[in-house]
């Protein structure tokens, strides 16, 4: 989370600092471990994982639209 992120949830009313604690840490490991994924598996790996997000988005929609 960005200090821009923090301080709406700050200025809403009660915040939950181990929340933001935790948000932060998450958007500062994930592109870090992105990253060091990439470097090491190269592209490939990458759009294996992006189609393979693409398709559950795909099947998240139909299953919401149709079931």
């Amino acid at each position: 989370m960005n200090l821009g992120g923090a301080a709406v949830l700050i200025s809403r009313g009660p915040t939950s600092w181990p929340l933001i604690a935790l948000l932060g840490l998450a958007n500062t490991a994930g592109p870090a471990l992105g990253a060091r994924l990439t470097l090491q598996r190269g592209d490939a790996f990458v759009r294996a994982v992006l189609v393979l997000a693409v398709l559950a988005t795909v099947g998240k929609l139909a299953h919401d639209q149709w079931l």
